[in-house]
């Protein structure tokens, strides 16, 4: 194929893998942008406040992101917490929530919350 006969190229849909949506109004005026930008899958950051530490919380949060924008793949996560436990992984595994995330004492936003011992967990 010679590129000099290109007249388009079509490229799929992005996935971006660090979106802060945070919620409420501000969660409004940004969700709609990931379809704008030509993203149709993210992998969504808990770290909202209060933080998503179990997984219901986190059902709801897709669900309220769901409402504003349907057509994007939420791949959802959990904020690592001292209440995570072994069988709070599965369960969040077996309805399709896909992570969870570390957030160091201090270091970003929200991260000041929920002091972690990594020891416990």
């Amino acid at each position: 194929m010679e590129f000099t006969k290109v007249q388009e190229i079509e490229l799929p849909a992005a996935f971006d893998a660090h979106v802060h949506l945070r919620d409420g109004d501000m969660s409004k005026l940004i969700t709609p942008t990931i379809r704008e930008g030509g993203v149709n899958q993210v992998y969504v950051m808990p770290n909202l406040v209060p933080p998503i530490t179990t997984v219901q919380q986190c059902l709801d949060y897709r669900d309220r992101l769901r409402a504003i924008e349907p057509n994007v793949d939420y791949l959802m996560s959990l904020y690592l917490h001292e209440s995570i436990t072994p069988e709070t992984i599965r369960e969040a595994k077996k309805v399709g929530i896909t992570g969870v995330k570390s957030y160091p004492a201090g270091v970003t936003t929200v991260s000041f919350c929920i002091p972690i011992s990594y020891h416990c967990i």
